[in-house]
């Protein structure tokens, strides 16, 4: 390999990359994003060829469209009765109107569906 590549540390904590070489830093941000994608800088190195031979595995969970590749079935077993209590608590009201936003969408991606339980 040539010279251009740096070993580079990744300090989560306080935020920065580190040039393992050089101690070099460079300062960083959290931010959210809608995107999630990986990348490679060299078109012709051996991780882009992986990523373009195995697409599914850089695609978000739920993209719409996802064809589902095996037969498991995930589900939840309960014994009869009540449920466990527990105080119901409010959400915030930017929360509430985010996780309701992200319900809707789940349902209309058929990943999730609505409880036919009495509880």
């Amino acid at each position: 390999r040539s010279g251009f590549f740096s070993i580079l540390l990744v300090d989560i904590r306080e935020r920065r990359l580190i040039d393992k070489t050089t101690l070099l830093e460079s300062k960083g941000e959290n931010v959210l994003s809608e995107v999630q994608s990986i990348k490679t800088v060299i078109v012709e190195s051996e991780f882009s060829r992986l990523l373009s031979e195995y697409p599914d595995i850089t695609r978000p969970a739920g993209t719409v469209g996802q064809t589902v590749k095996h037969d498991v079935v995930h589900h939840i077993t309960t014994t009869p009765g009540p449920p466990v209590f527990c105080r119901p608590r409010r959400l915030a009201p930017d929360h509430l109107k985010s996780a309701k936003t992200d319900f809707e969408l789940m349902l209309q991606q058929g990943i999730i569906r609505a409880s036919k339980s009495p509880w």
